[in-house]
């Protein structure tokens, strides 16, 4: 068994979309001070930031080429669109909160779209996580900020979590369109 409890053979992954580097680094900077405000949060690395499209789970090692093609034939059928960042929220909600987050929001519902075409049954709210509380603690959303970042989205990526919030991309499927 691996840290995360996993079988040796295993993976967990899920499917999503990455960041531009510059996004990443204007989304970090701008939660500069909710992170120094908030101790008691686990601060999403500004490296791991992304939009989870689907969680897929743990799937044994050679399913990840199955993966793979699954997000092609997502991707083949897609054009490149944009994903805009802005107001912050938390999962479920402001008492008892678990997770931090800043919306993303496209205007054609395209992500919701590719959620369901990879096989995701759950209603689609797009965001990046920023933070984690653990078992839930009350917050206050409004003293967090609000952003206005935007990025032409031209591929959908697999992450592995692989444990000590690193998510590294394990397969990358460019929009045919591109």
């Amino acid at each position: 068994m691996t840290a995360q409890g996993q079988r040796t053979g295993e993976r967990r992954v899920f499917c999503g979309l990455d960041l531009p580097d510059s996004v990443r680094g204007d989304l970090w900077d701008a939660w500069a001070g909710a992170r120094a405000a908030d101790e008691g949060v686990r601060w999403v690395r500004e490296e791991s930031f992304h939009v989870t499209l689907h969680f897929v789970g743990r799937i044994r090692e050679e399913e990840v080429e199955r993966w793979a093609q699954r997000l092609g034939r997502a991707a083949r059928d897609t054009v490149p669109f944009d994903v805009r960042l802005g107001a912050p929220g938390c999962f479920p909600g402001p008492v008892r909160a678990r997770a931090l987050w800043t919306g993303a929001a496209d205007p054609d519902g395209v992500m919701a779209d590719l959620a369901r075409a990879l096989g995701s049954r759950r209603a689609f709210r797009g965001h990046v996580t920023t933070g984690r509380c653990g078992r839930g603690r009350t917050v206050q959303p409004a003293a967090w900020p609000v952003v206005d970042l935007a990025w032409t989205v031209r591929e959908l990526c697999l992450f592995e979590s692989t444990g000590g919030g690193r998510y590294p991309v394990v397969a990358r499927a460019p929009f045919f369109a591109d």
